[in-house]
């Protein structure tokens, strides 16, 4: 019998096994890390990548909020070489982008290639509580391809230790997409053993991403730590694109930014032996200089939608605030309370900054101001 056929003879005839439950999650909620948001940001921060916060406060965010991979029994492919990057996201809230780089990933349909560039991003926000916690938790799984990654609703998602901290993140076997609940990963039909499906269990390993602090990709303006050409095991991978340069930016800015991450991306190997092509590798279009754009960290100064721009989720707005409907529009209310008040013209309710005056949208409001 062929390695593949028993490989998905075992999965069929334990996929209807019941899932062990993760362990429960502590009643206390969020992190503690050393840095308030206000230390975070202080005039004397060591700030090496200019997003205005402290690079050891980024590493201690990385390290704190990590998710917990949580392995099938049978996976072979594990091995990573982990990078992250942390940015602002407005007043009191960062995201962190978990660059997983595997080394291989060993799919036998359309068949195994050099390289993974699955990813994991977390949004926490400092709560005035002496904790930082989860907002908002994105899951790469084959992201741009055929693509089951999105936002996860908190509600499903199983926590290592403290509520809203540090999330479990279930891997698909062999091919290491990631997901909140192990039913969403069991794709795989007992009946034929789809190879193309993603499975998963909970029997394996679990490990946390590993983060470590020279290891942080800072941004494309100012990326940090040598990840420009990074060379391990005698072959070099370039988070931030090959044409990186001083000159290459300035000639971009001149024609069309809005190519950084498509026109500039080179295919992934995880420092493995390839040919000058890169034939066996992930293709250019899931590179991790894509998703580092589609992020947000290829302008250090871009921030998430701030007060009266639209949105579509929660997600899309800055420092904790809501998307919500505001004289027919779907906009952005940022939070507020007694220490962060809301700008001229709106008014904190319920800790949201609204309108001020009843019957005036933002659109009066600003034309008025």
């Amino acid at each position: 019998m062929s390695s593949s056929i028993l490989r998905y003879s075992v999965f069929a005839a334990i996929i209807v096994a019941a899932a062990s439950p993760r362990p429960g999650a502590s009643a206390e909620v969020g992190k503690r890390v050393d840095y308030t948001w206000a230390q975070c940001t202080a005039a004397a921060v060591v700030d090496n990548d200019h997003d205005t916060l402290d690079d050891d406060c980024e590493f201690k965010l990385a390290y704190a909020f990590q998710p917990r991979l949580v392995f099938d029994n049978l996976e072979w492919a594990e091995d990573r070489r982990p990078y992250w990057a942390v940015k602002p996201t407005g007043t009191r809230s960062a995201r962190i982008f978990y660059a997983l780089s595997y080394f291989r990933e060993m799919d036998t349909v359309p068949g195994w290639h050099y390289g993974d560039t699955e990813f994991i991003v977390v949004q926490v926000e400092w709560k005035e509580s002496d904790r930082w916690q989860v907002r908002s938790l994105f899951t790469s799984a084959h992201y741009a391809h055929t693509d089951d990654s999105g936002w996860a609703d908190l509600s499903d998602v199983h926590w290592y230790g403290e509520t809203l901290g540090r999330p479990f993140i279930f891997v698909a076997l062999a091919k290491h997409a990631n997901y909140v609940q192990l039913a969403e990963c069991r794709h795989v039909d007992p009946l034929n053993g789809d190879p193309s499906a993603d499975w998963c269990d909970d029997d394996g390993a679990e490990e946390d991403v590993q983060i470590f602090a020279n290891r942080n990709l800072g941004n494309y303006h100012d990326p940090l730590n040598g990840t420009t050409a990074v060379t391990y095991d005698g072959n070099t991978e370039h988070f931030w694109g090959p044409n990186w340069g001083n000159d290459y930016l300035a000639s971009l800015a001149e024609t069309d930014p809005d190519l950084l991450g498509e026109s500039d991306s080179e295919k992934f190997c995880g420092w493995q032996d390839h040919d000058a092509y890169r034939t066996l590798c992930v293709y250019e279009e899931n590179s991790y200089l894509r998703q580092l754009c589609d992020f947000d960290f290829c302008d250090p100064n871009s921030r998430v939608q701030s007060q009266c721009e639209s949105c579509d989720e929660d997600h899309d707005c800055a420092g904790g605030g809501s998307c919500v409907t505001i004289d027919s529009e779907q906009v952005c209310a940022q939070a507020c309370d007694d220490s962060v008040p809301c700008s001229t013209g709106f008014t904190c309710a319920e800790g949201l900054c609204m309108p001020q005056w009843e019957r005036l949208g933002c659109r009066a409001i600003k034309k008025i101001l």
